[in-house]
């Protein structure tokens, strides 16, 4: 079984995702992270929740990993609107919301 405490706490961490108000307003409160680790943290947290191992992220896997009650909106990150996230549409809204540098901004 996966860590589910992992990806709990860093589902916490990327709460700020919920909308651009919570993002602008919370983006740089990951204390002293930089980006490379956000992402870091974010890959983590996208491995742990594919429960098949395929590499995307199903509907079903990202509401059992929980992502859906802190915010990460599922059509927000299928960009391609396939019923799968995969780790480029993922990190691309991430990014999209985080930039690119983190807490060395």
């Amino acid at each position: 079984m996966k860590n589910l405490g992992r990806i709990s706490s860093t589902v916490l961490a990327l709460s700020f995702l919920a909308s651009t108000a919570t993002y602008a307003g919370s983006c740089y409160s990951h204390g002293e992270k930089s980006a490379a680790a956000l992402m870091e943290d974010a890959k983590d947290l996208f491995k742990s929740a594919d429960m098949n191992n395929d590499d995307s992220l199903s509907k079903m896997e990202h509401n059992k990993a929980g992502l859906d009650k802190y915010g990460v909106a599922f059509d927000a990150f299928d960009i391609d609107k396939n019923n799968k996230i995969s780790w480029d549409e993922y990190a691309t809204i991430f990014r999209k919301h985080h930039g690119e540098k983190g807490s060395d901004a």
